[in-house]
C-alpha cells in the first residue's frame, strides 16, 4: 500500500480539505466570468472591507453556465456558511452588497433607516375569504367545476 492510499493519508487530506473550506468560506469572494462581473465584486469586496468584514481574493470561473450563458452581469457572492449569525453581522453583509451594487451602477447608497428595520404589520389583516370576498388580483382558475 503506497501512501495515496493510506488511511491516515486520506483522513489528513480530508480534514485540511474541510479546514480550507471553513476558512474560504468565511469571506467574502466573487465569482465572475467577465470583466463586468470583476468589477462588481470588487465593488462589493470594498465595501465589506469598509465594514471590516472578512475578505478573500474574487475567482474567475468561466467554468460556471451560469456566469458564462448570460449577457448581463453576473456575479455568484460566496460570503458565508449556513449559521445562525447575530443580526448585526448579518445586516452588515446585506449593506455591503447593497453598497456595493449601488457604487457598480453609479448610484448613492442610502442606508436603512431605523423605521426600515422594524417590523411592519399589513395593511390588511388576514381573515377567513368567503365567496364575497374581494380579489386583489385576476382570477387564474374556475370558480367551480362543472
Amino acid at each position: 500500500m503506497d501512501d495515496r492510499e493510506s488511511p491516515w493519508v486520506t483522513f489528513l487530506t480530508g480534514t485540511w480539505r474541510a479546514r480550507a473550506w471553513l476558512l474560504a468560506a468565511s469571506r467574502f469572494s466573487g465569482l465572475y466570468a467577465a470583466s463586468d462581473g470583476r468589477a462588481l465584486a470588487k465593488h462589493i469586496g470594498d465595501a465589506f472591507k469598509a465594514r471590516h468584514l472578512p475578505r478573500k481574493d474574487d475567482v474567475r470561473r468561466t467554468d460556471l453556465f451560469f456566469l458564462t450563458q448570460t449577457t448581463m452581469t453576473a456575479l455568484i457572492p460566496e460570503i458565508r456558511r449556513v449559521r445562525n449569525y447575530p443580526n448585526s453581522e448579518n445586516e452588515a453583509q446585506g449593506e455591503a452588497i447593497a453598497e456595493g451594487t449601488c457604487a457598480f451602477l453609479g448610484q448613492a447608497y442610502c442606508p436603512p433607516g431605523p423605521s426600515d428595520t422594524k417590523h411592519r404589520e399589513p395593511q390588511v389583516q388576514p381573515g377567513v375569504v368567503t365567496p364575497d370576498s374581494a380579489l386583489h388580483a385576476a382570477a387564474r382558475a374556475p370558480a367551480g367545476k362543472d
